[in-house]
């Protein structure tokens, strides 16, 4: 028997959702007997032999040599996923949202019903400042951010709710003066904080202040592997190269940073080199995201991909994230037949498997602060909000409200045209925030662009 004391790994977070059921930060649902053992380690340090005796003396009428077995063989397990490491190994304390449970949506509808007793993740838009005039911008545009003193009115609400994290957007959060004040406080709260940039506002100075505050990660668009594609898409000059030197900076300050790339019809020709790019910059985590008709986004549709043209990426993701093995490569939210007909079923299976596939989340583990306090859907819902949780039950808000409890029954059978289609339950793409499917504050039952199109050329 091991003597070394067991600790909880500092960056791991849970919280009860009912009696029976504890979720933990890295949304991974477990039972009772996880939480009775993770309770006695908060705070407490412990042997296998000292917690295996605790947990024991709770259970009285089972056999003594059969819950000892038992509880072993839990501890051996939540050693094995890094949620109790041993105190005296100090580096075994990294648990990142690359560990994320890659069935998490399965297990939210089956134990859950699709309804947490609060979001995992709050994107919060603390700013519509920008230094950029980005093509695809779904981002509304607001002049009247909140303070610094209401953020934080709104931090308190989301940890006393034991949300796990936030993450800021915008606009740019660097736009924002206080940033970094931001960023310590949520620390302070235990609220893990992401930022989303473009990075042109990042300098030496910054990453510093950011990474002593507590900052998790830094996530970068870049959207082309050459300085004109990126440059005219983010309608910023020198844009491309300031990413670039940024990821440097960010690995010297030992700053978390993946890069986010959203497939348009600029940057379809240079995807394989946007990943030798990213690649040669050594970065672990890359996320395809698929082009929002929202916004900017909208009246800039030309830019939108067809679903021929997500259907002659999907090889080529797939063959790079095979020739890459140490990049983590996420790919974009589109229908299933993009994947079936270029890769395969079961390629599609083992994506969906490792959890490396996009879907829709809002409402259901997610939702969005717009800047100026009032609560989305999502961030692409634009003008449609269901409350302002300065001067609302946010709470309440999140288990009640009308248009939440819709988007949780929804399944594709319920939308059209996915409820014609033969791959509708093997799919798990779309959006459900986007304004034509919310109106009137109700939810119809409609799939998002993507689908429509998918469909048409399943039956042409």
């Amino acid at each position: 028997m091991i003597s070394k004391e067991l600790i909880l790994n500092q960056n791991v977070k849970y919280r009860w959702e009912n009696n029976n059921t504890i979720l933990l930060n890295t949304l991974l649902p477990m039972n009772r007997l996880a939480g009775i053992i993770l309770d006695l380690f908060n705070k407490n340090s412990f042997s296998e032999d000292e917690i295996i005796n605790i947990v024991v003396s709770k259970y009285n009428n089972i056999s003594k040599e059969i819950i000892k077995n038992d509880i072993k063989n839990f501890l051996h397990k939540l050693i094995a996923l890094r949620i109790l490491i041993y105190k005296d190994n100090e580096y075994d304390t990294e648990c990142s949202d690359i560990g994320m449970n890659p069935n998490f949506s399965k297990f939210l509808k089956k134990i859950y019903n699709n309804t947490l007793s609060a979001p995992t993740r709050v994107s919060c838009k603390i700013t519509s400042l920008c230094n950029a005039k980005c093509l695809h911008c779904y981002a509304s545009k607001d002049n009247n951010d909140l303070t610094y003193e209401e953020w934080t009115k709104i931090f308190d609400i989301l940890s006393d709710l034991n949300v796990f994290s936030v993450t800021f957007t915008g606009g740019d959060p660097l736009c924002r003066r206080d940033i970094v004040k931001l960023v310590d406080y949520c620390s302070k709260k235990q609220l893990k904080t992401t930022i989303v940039t473009n990075g042109l506002a990042l300098n030496e100075d910054l990453a510093k202040e950011l990474k002593n505050a507590g900052i998790s990660a830094i996530y970068q668009s870049l959207d082309g592997a050459h300085p004109e594609t990126h440059d005219k898409f983010r309608q910023v000059e020198g844009l491309f190269n300031k990413v670039l030197d940024n990821i440097e900076l960010l690995e010297k300050e030992n700053i978390n940073t993946a890069i986010l790339t959203t497939i348009n019809k600029l940057n379809l020709t240079e995807i394989e080199e946007i990943v030798d790019l990213i690649h040669s910059k050594k970065i672990k985590l890359l996320s395809f995201m698929k082009y929002i008709t929202s916004g900017n986004g909208k009246l800039n549709s030309y830019l939108k991909p067809t679903i021929y043209d997500y259907k002659n990426l999907i090889p080529i993701i797939y063959r790079k994230s095979q020739e890459y093995k140490d990049i983590i490569i996420l790919y974009p939210d589109i229908p299933v037949n993009c994947y079936i007909s270029t890769v395969g079923l079961d390629v599609y299976n083992n994506l969906k498997k490792k959890g490396i596939i996009g879907s829709c989340s809002a409402g259901i583990s997610t939702i969005a602060i717009n800047s100026d306090g009032r609560i989305k859907i999502c961030d692409i819902s634009e003008d449609l909000f269901i409350g302002n949780i300065l001067y609302d039950d946010f709470r309440n808000i999140w288990l009640n409200s009308p248009i939440l409890k819709r988007i949780r029954g929804i399944d594709k059978i319920n939308e059209y045209p996915c409820s014609n289609c033969n791959f509708n339950n093997l799919c798990i793409s779309g959006c459900r925030g986007f304004d034509y499917q919310l109106k009137n504050n109700e939810v119809e039952f409609k799939s998002d662009l993507d689908c429509y199109e998918c469909y048409e050329s399943i039956k042409g």
